[in-house]
């Protein structure tokens, strides 16, 4: 009965210890310090009081470093001891086999040596240090294989490849005790725990088998444990279960470590030994007799907890591939506007240069009514004069015709010297305008006006000149307009925002997709983990109750309830907790999307009013471009008309001078035929001048007639492009302020794209997050669900079996072990009258790359 109780108590024992090592990070890990046990344990034996105080209230607490190789074979031990004075006494007595002690102050007084030494405390805690060259109660080895071959530390240095470690630890310290008539090994219970911290760039892929490895990102932590003789002293490799099978239970003496390694290197382990696992409590009278329904509950409890584990994990794992596949959706849509931002902005800048160019454009074509109408006036002028030159054209084609009928009768008939005189004086000169010659001069010299210089810009070409500068300033308004036109239709801006408008549709669409897979995920997560670990405390409650029901004493019932209480209290709660944050989580990303939604819907609009105004925009450019061609149609048509209208003019010339010259060659004969009317070849001169006179008068009439026409059209065409302009003004100008309209509306859209890229980067990164956090929480609920697997296996299940089994003898050997434990209380020796604790703390070298020289 008492057996049973005080190997349930240990069986608790061992288990929290297996829990801790397998989740706790050892202090010593974190500092070098140990915290000494300040309690002096009872005694009813009456002390000598000796003559300086009472040396029974003096606490040795006692840290033996141990340094060794990579191997583990001890280089140098170092000893810290610390006298508690409690009392404050004055001096205190001590015993110690270390050498070269030296004080914690510097100036301590010791006196005597060994078994007799004497500090002067004067009332304060005593410090100091020295070495020893004994050898530590535990063997520490550590062997390396590499790709399954034997390597030693230095060799490994550098190397890459699969690597071994095997730790194994032997207990050098043992006493013989007698158990049910036999003797018996009974070892000092030391717990050994190692640990060792690894850079994650140099080992991957680690494992261990009796310990736990702690990933914290750039490092791994790696613990594993032993505890040394404890199998033998239970005597456990003897019993057998309710079968009559041998009990599969193993307490480890060592452990192994495997990882791949690229330039293998790693920094010291630390091995922490204690011998006190078992020190606070005592055997005596505990009663095992109702633990086998414990051990029931215990083993119920444990599968609650595994079942609860299994439901986080899967819930877990839902969540995970839910923010795996938001974080997908969201990359994609980052991806896809990346590259909206330098669109719009080249969009932005498009539209900005069509607007310069409409600014110049309506600069240009502003004066254009104004031109056209002088033009039309200009045009209308010319068609009224060269009107009135065709009838005096043909009033001097008849004066010409009756002057050579007037020759020919003077030849055929009696000389009249007072005809010819008067017919000399009317033919006149170019200086009496009134007279033939005169009027002729005038004609030509006014036809050369009106044609103009072609160089200089003046009369019909200064006119035709001015007609193609309005061609070319519609044709560019034409030109303006269809670019304008092409810029704002499907293949520019018009298309641009079309992508723009997919694009964020698409956007809008991804952001409703990872709104609905978070709803997914949040609704995945389990909310019932907690009843289970709840079930799983109610096992170790009715387990404590039992204990209170026992016939322990009061002080031991405490002990145990204590260790049972620490159990239920480290049962995991993460699952909750893992539960609240992933839904705290989910929240954060729903309001980043909440957000991103926001900012997408706001550029939907942007980009409608933006489509809206390009569509219009467009609409007038086309327009405008039609006016523009008209006018082009129109100044061509004109231009054509003055080329006929100068030709003619020049004809007009050629005709007025060859009449001219008619009439100064009749002249000349007339002057002849008044010196002699009797001259035949004079007589023909004048015939003949006066026949070159009403030639040329015809050809004269028949010209100005033709320019006369050609003028006519040049009017009404002119008078056409003079109607037209004001409407292409009106549509340049049109096109200019819906253009102003666009550009303004694309430089806000340009503004705020990169917003919107970067809010649905910061989401992309914040689902990223989700995605790894989720990731790394479904695999750490699966690891936990394998490791209490694990622990049910390889810890609960065997302690359930140690309780249903017949425990005879038990009581005894565990009573032994905790003997040995408290009995071993230092290393380098003691004050018969002092308490004492020890702990080891065994230190490798590092393996390192040796630097090149």
């Amino acid at each position: 009965m008492k057996a049973q109780n005080v190997f349930a108590k240990t069986g608790y024992i061992l288990a929290g210890a297996a829990l801790c090592s397998l989740s706790v990070m050892p202090a010593w890990a974190v500092s070098g310090e140990q915290t000494a046990n300040t309690t002096a344990e009872g005694d009813d034996t009456t002390k000598t009081i000796k003559t300086m105080g009472d040396q029974t209230s003096v606490t040795k607490s006692e840290t033996v470093r141990v340094y060794t190789d990579a191997t583990g074979a001890v280089t140098s031990v170092k000893v810290s001891d610390w006298l508690q004075n409690p009392q404050k006494l004055s001096q205190l007595y001590d015993s110690s086999t270390l050498a070269a002690i030296e004080g914690d102050q510097g100036d301590e007084e010791l006196s005597g040596s060994g078994d007799a030494m004497v500090w002067e405390a004067d009332g304060e805690d005593v410090r100091y240090a020295g070495a020893s060259d004994a050898e530590p109660p535990v063997k520490v080895n550590f062997a390396y294989q590499l790709d399954g071959k034997d390597i030693s530390p230095d060799e490994l240095a550098g190397k890459s490849g699969h690597l071994t470690i095997r730790a194994t630890f032997e207990n050098t310290s043992w006493v013989e005790k007698k158990i049910d008539g036999k003797t018996a090994k009974i070892y000092t219970p030391f717990v050994c725990v190692t640990g060792c911290v690894v850079d994650n760039d140099v080992f991957t892929n680690i494992e261990v088998d009796n310990g736990k490895v702690i990933n914290n990102g750039a490092d791994s932590v790696v613990v594993g444990f032993a505890v040394p003789g404890l199998q033998e002293s239970l005597g456990l490799d003897d019993m057998k279960d309710a079968d009559g099978k041998a009990l599969d239970v193993e307490i480890p003496e060592g452990f192994t470590i495997e990882a791949d390694v690229e330039n293998c290197q790693m920094h010291s382990m630390l091995t922490l030994v204690s011998p006190d696992m078992l020190s606070d409590f005592d055997t005596d009278d505990l009663d095992f007799g109702d633990m086998g329904g414990s051990g029931d509950e215990l083993s119920d409890a444990m599968r609650e907890i595994i079942n609860g584990s299994g439901e986080l994990s899967d819930g877990l794992g839902q969540l995970a591939e839910g923010a795996s596949q938001l974080d997908d959706g969201v990359g994609t849509l980052a991806g896809s506007v990346s590259e909206l931002p330098a669109g719009t902005q080249a969009l932005a800048d498009g539209t900005s240069q069509v607007q310069g160019g409409l600014y110049q454009l309506k600069t240009q074509t502003s004066t254009l009514p104004t031109s056209t109408k002088q033009l039309a006036g200009g045009a209308g002028a010319l068609a009224d004069g060269l009107t009135d030159a065709t009838e005096g054209s043909s009033s001097l084609a008849a004066g010409a015709r009756q002057l050579l009928d007037g020759l020919v009768q003077l030849k055929g008939s009696a000389a009249d010297k007072t005809g010819l005189a008067y017919l000399s004086v009317s033919l006149g000169s170019d200086e009496a305008s009134q007279t033939l010659i005169g009027v002729t001069n005038t004609v030509a010299k006014g036809l050369a006006d009106l044609e103009g210089s072609e160089s200089e810009s003046t009369g019909l070409y200064g006119l035709k000149n001015g007609v193609t500068a309005v061609q070319g300033a519609a044709e560019a308004s034409r030109d303006y307009a269809g670019s304008a036109a092409s810029a704002l239709g499907d293949e520019g801006a018009a298309g641009a925002v079309s992508g723009a408008q997919a694009n964020v549709d698409a956007a809008a669409e991804g952001v409703s997709a990872a709104q609905d897979a978070l709803a997914e995920a949040q609704a995945a997560l389990p909310s019932d983990v907690v009843v289970d670990t709840a079930s799983a405390q109610v096992g170790i409650d009715n387990a404590i109750a039992t204990v209170e029901g026992s016939a322990l004493t009061d002080e031991e019932k405490a002990a145990v309830i204590s260790e049972l209480t620490a159990a239920r209290d480290s049962l995991p709660t993460s699952a909750s907790v893992d539960a609240s944050a992933a839904s705290g989580k989910i929240d954060e990303a729903s309001a980043q999307l909440t957000d991103a939604e926001s900012g997408i819907s706001g550029a939907q609009d942007q980009l409608a009013t933006a489509s809206t105004d390009i569509e219009s925009a467009r609409a007038d450019a086309e327009g405008a471009a039609q006016y523009a061609q008209g006018a082009v149609d129109g100044a061509a048509g004109v231009s054509s008309g003055l080329d006929e209208v100068i030709s003619a003019v020049q004809g007009l010339e050629a005709g007025a001078g060859a009449v001219h010259d008619g009439l100064v060659a009749a002249k000349s004969g007339v002057d002849a035929a008044l010196v002699g009317l009797g001259d035949e070849a004079t007589a023909g001169t004048l015939i003949n001048g006066a026949s070159q006179l009403s030639g040329g008068a015809g050809s004269l009439t028949d010209g100005l007639q033709t320019a006369a026409s050609g003028a006519d059209a040049l009017a009404k065409g002119t008078s056409q492009l003079a109607g037209a302009t004001p409407a292409l003004v009106a549509g340049i100008q049109a096109l200019y302020d819906g253009n102003a309209q666009i550009d303004d509306g694309m430089a806000g859209l340009a503004q705020a794209t990169p917003q919107l890229v970067s809010g649905i980067g910061a989401l992309s990164e914040g689902t990223s997050a989700l995605s790894e956090s989720m990731a790394a929480a479904s695999d750490g609920s699966a690891a936990l669900t394998d490791g209490l697997k694990e622990f049910d296996k390889e810890g609960i299940q065997k302690i359930v079996d140690l309780l249903n089994n017949d425990v005879t003898g038990m009581t005894d050997r565990l009573d032994a072990v905790v003997e040995a434990g408290k009995a071993y209380t230092n290393f380098s020796g003691i004050d018969e009258d002092h308490s004492g604790s020890v702990k080891f703390i065994y230190q490798t070298d590092p393996i390192e790359i040796p630097e090149e020289e």
